[in-house]
């Protein structure tokens, strides 16, 4: 747990919005985060952050951020439940591969290369499910 000071906790992490992974303050109050500021001792950023790691918290707490499985029903957005949700990709994966093979399926992952993490989860699916198509930024 980081440092609590009244009714607003301190932590120190990273910024993953790109490969350089700058040096941040984050600030939660009731569990919700308010502020992230450059960590000065950081010794890549020294306390600089870019636009995307200033504004962070705008898209944590977005209003319309989307946070549970939603499914299309007629001009409508529907919550369903998220087995559901799979059951229904994977039937779609399923017959999309049986229409036109496993090289028609592929997966774009949106952050830099270097993220192992989830790097290695998008290339174990796409190679589980039989196709060698995986991109990145850094395609």
């Amino acid at each position: 747990m980081g440092d609590v000071s009244g009714n607003r906790e301190h932590y120190t992490s990273l910024c993953r919005m790109c490969d350089n992974r700058c040096g941040i303050n984050v600030y939660v109050e009731n569990g919700t985060i308010v502020e992230i500021t450059g960590l000065k001792e950081h010794k890549w950023n020294h306390g600089r952050l870019c636009v995307k790691g200033r504004l962070a918290v705008d898209m944590i707490n977005a209003p319309d951020r989307i946070l549970k499985p939603l499914k299309r029903i007629g001009s409508k957005w529907e919550e369903i439940d998220l087995d559901q949700a799979y059951d229904e990709i994977a039937e779609k994966i399923i017959k999309i591969q049986s229409s036109w093979g496993d090289r028609s399926m592929s997966v774009w992952k949106g952050e830099a290369l270097g993220f192992l993490t989830q790097e290695n989860l998008y290339r174990r699916f796409i190679h589980a499910i039989g196709s060698p198509n995986y991109f990145s930024n850094d395609s």
